[in-house]
């Protein structure tokens, strides 16, 4: 049984320009081109796979492992996955003239000579040359030795405590809880390890791909387990610490919301994960196990949808609609958090027939109608901007200290949490297309289409 290549491996290696003699068949590539790949890999590229294309946290493109797993294999083969592979997050996204602008960039990384002619769309030059192997060979996926894994992580959902209603009121500093974290929606994380003085040493712990759509809800986390939703009513239970799947819930749909925005938020208490659907429902998960506790229509098939998500209040789940083609038919209503049961509905603005109806001079009830920050103890404001920038400023003069471009535009209010001592920032970058092609300057611009995506960095370490 062949052994899977892992991550692992690239930290393993010693990185140097791979040891081999350069093929002269390789397909030419200019200086000029070269530079302008580097410029595509810092802005698309470097976040993943590091400045130098091997000290990121994903596996290096460069040097002796790479070309001992690529090497005699077509340049065309290399060009098609990173076609259709790359970036992480956002496949495709790139053209054809801006991909082949990063091999260019590849190749005079991994030392081979520029030549006249640029890399062009000729296929049968890219069919025809063949990656050098280094003067180690080729790796076998039969032979890799990887090291045993460390002891297997504890499951943090076998001592994860039920969420009271004192627990929401004075949540714990490495928790987050709640769409802004506490009652008064302030956004403030006491959290501290993470400061101006080691903000620059940020780096990525783990990154996974939501679901394509609007994703803009909040991360929750809980004794270090994060819950969080994906656009077409989706749940995932995930270790914070190492980004590895606890469960995952699904939900089959009676009918498609007219606008799925997804919620901005969901809610955590006592046992149970809390959330609305784009089909109209309002249901809790097992928080153990993602198992649906109850299931309650709340909606019918209307211009009516969920945007704001649930809050959880006295035992009481608080839940808003959101509409565009009729706002004067918005109401707030309450469920018992344990059964489901509606409580009470009102209206946010009259209909027809009730108080205060008359004072909108005939119009239909219909037609009446009237990214997110972070701040933490550590003296740091977090804030993302429609240019797919992810920042860090000091909060006493509002020096931008750190920053790092992602795949998508920060949709979601980004948070902090600590798990073991220490502290974390995550963040959620929803479809870029939701946001328009924003112009960023000298021909660059958003992605016409991204993945969503959840980013959680940590602080790298100081040895």
């Amino acid at each position: 049984m062949k052994t899977i290549l892992v991550t692992i491996i690239a930290f393993m290696v010693t990185f140097q320009k791979p040891a081999f003699a350069l093929d002269t068949d390789l397909p030419g590539y200019t200086y000029e081109q070269a530079q302008l790949g580097r410029a595509v890999y810092k802005q698309s590229c470097e976040l993943c796979h590091g400045a130098n294309l091997n000290d990121g946290s994903s596996p290096p493109i460069t040097g002796d492992l790479f070309y001992s797993i690529w090497g005699g294999r077509s340049a065309g083969e290399l060009l098609q996955y990173i076609e259709t592979e790359m970036p992480t997050g956002s496949p495709g996204t790139l053209d054809s003239k801006q991909y082949r602008q990063v091999l260019a960039y590849m190749f005079q990384v991994g030392g081979f000579p520029a030549r006249d002619g640029e890399l062009s769309q000729n296929s049968d030059e890219y069919d025809t040359a063949r990656l050098p192997i280094p003067s180690g060979g080729r790796i076998s996926a039969d032979i890799v030795v990887i090291p045993a894994p460390p002891d297997p992580r504890a499951n943090p959902l076998d001592k994860i405590t039920r969420v009271s209603s004192q627990t929401l009121a004075q949540a714990p500093a490495g928790d987050w809880l709640m769409w802004r974290r506490t009652y008064d929606a302030k956004g403030f994380s006491p959290l501290k390890n993470i400061r101006a003085k080691n903000v620059t040493d940020l780096k990525v712990a783990w990154a996974w791909t939501m679901p394509d759509g609007r994703n803009i809800s909040t991360p929750l986390v809980h004794d270090g387990v994060m819950f969080m939703y994906g656009a077409g009513s989706l749940v995932y239970a995930f270790d914070a610490v190492t980004g590895d799947i606890l469960w995952r819930y699904e939900r089959e749909k009676k009918w498609n919301s007219p606008r799925s925005f997804g919620p901005r938020a969901i809610s955590i208490y006592n046992d149970k994960i809390i959330l609305t659907t784009d089909d109209g429902n309002i249901v809790a998960l097992n928080v153990k196990t993602g198992k649906v506790e109850w299931d309650k229509s709340v909606l019918s098939a209307t211009t009516l949808w969920f945007s704001a998500g649930t809050l959880v209040a006295d035992e009481k789940i608080l839940i808003g609609t959101a509409t565009a083609s009729a706002p004067g038919m918005n109401f707030v209503a309450a469920f018992d958090v344990h059964t489901g049961d509606e409580l009470w509905r009102f209206h946010t603005i009259p209909q027809d027939g009730q108080q205060g109806s008359d004072s909108w001079n005939g119009v239909a009830a219909g037609q009446r109608q009237g990214a997110g920050v972070l701040a933490t103890a550590g003296g740091l404001i977090f804030s993302g901007s429609r240019d797919r920038v992810f920042s860090a400023y000091d909060q006493s003069d509002g020096t931008e200290l750190w920053q790092v471009r992602l795949n998508g535009v920060p949709s979601g209010g980004p948070i902090s949490f600590m798990v073991e001592g220490k502290q974390y920032i995550a963040v959620t970058t929803g479809d870029s297309e939701g946001f328009g092609e924003y112009n960023l300057g000298e021909g660059d611009q958003n992605p016409k289409k991204s993945s969503a995506t959840i980013w959680v960095f940590e602080l790298r370490d100081s040895s």
